[in-house]
């Protein structure tokens, strides 16, 4: 689906959402769609409904109070001009905000593989995407299930995006606090990492990694970085993928299999909006080891230090 269909798609989403004089998920949206002969075409495709769930969930994002829509409830839409309608239903006059899952663990279907089908990463570290791409992923038999029973299962591993922020030569670190659901295992510790679990509505057709991890991470910079609000449109260069991050020191880290990245900024943000997540945020040089190097969390040892052979590679 071009970009004109998918707008299109969003487009006929709003038609869909007048008529139906309430909010509406997106598959019932598609649905709808199917069965009326004026919208012939415009719902072809495997998955449009995740085409339109990712294109309305980013467009509430980056316009927040301009949007046209607004979340009713999980993955349910209506349009924000009906919340100032006096002859709309009231009941559907309620603006879902939800919950960050740092605070608590959701049940969103999460992206898993078996723990026997990693054998190839036989020890801790970064294995670097040259070796070993973001594609090798397609080999293995993703299973997207809840996120609680994953959490249960020894034998599961869950894959989290784990981004660090790039301008020039410096990266954005910060101390993570409380607002977590880590178990408490990582608070106060410092770190260069955001992100969190890959899950089912990542997946996009405008996103070209087998998971959808470049939507995931946007996704969660959004989350957990008000600034980037601000910053979505013109401020980000690149995303890259840099490899697997496998750490067994930890109990989070025998859990979860992370995909590195990072996301380059075009413009240096100014820090001056805290989160509940995150403390202390601030800039660091790639090229200069920080003297709290041995209080960061592990996963973002290993990202430094490819960052910053990277970095000397290219002096």
């Amino acid at each position: 689906m071009t970009n004109r269909q998918s707008d299109r798609l969003v487009d006929v989403a709003t038609s869909i959402l007048r008529a139906l004089k309430r909010p509406a998920t997106a598959q019932e949206i598609i649905d709808f769609a199917r069965s009326q002969s004026a919208f012939d075409g415009i719902a072809g495709g495997k998955t449009p409904h995740k085409t339109l769930n990712a294109r309305i969930a980013v467009d509430i994002i980056k316009n927040g109070d301009k949007s046209r829509f607004y979340r009713y409830a999980p993955a349910s839409y209506g349009l924000r001009e009906s919340l100032d309608d006096d002859k709309h239903d009231n009941n559907y006059k309620k603006v879902f905000i939800g919950t960050s899952r740092r605070k608590q663990v959701s049940n969103e279907p999460v992206a898993t593989v078996r723990h026997s089908s990693l054998r190839f990463l036989k020890s801790d570290g970064l294995y670097t995407s040259d070796l070993f791409p973001l594609q090798l992923l397609n080999l293995l038999d993703i299973r997207y299930i809840d996120r609680k029973f994953a959490e249960e299962q020894n034998d599961i591993i869950q894959l989290v995006s784990y981004a660090c922020v790039q301008h020039e030569d410096q990266v954005l670190a910060f101390e993570k606090g409380r607002y977590t659901s880590d178990n408490g295992e990582f608070i106060g510790k410092q770190s260069i990492g955001l992100g969190g679990h890959v899950n089912y509505y990542d997946l996009s057709l405008f996103d070209d990694t087998p998971v959808g991890l470049k939507s995931n991470i946007i996704r969660e910079l959004y989350e957990e970085l008000y600034i980037f609000r601000n910053h979505f449109r013109h401020g980000i260069q690149s995303i890259s993928f840099h490899g697997f991050l496998v750490d067994s020191s930890t109990a989070n880290g025998r859990k979860h299999l992370g995909l590195a990245a990072s996301v380059r900024l075009k413009h240096r943000l100014e820090l001056d909006t805290a989160t509940l997540g995150f403390r202390n945020l601030r800039w660091i040089s790639s090229k200069k080891t920080p003297n709290s190097f041995n209080h960061f969390e592990i996963w973002s040892q290993y990202l430094f230090r490819h960052i910053q052979r990277m970095s000397e590679s290219q002096d």
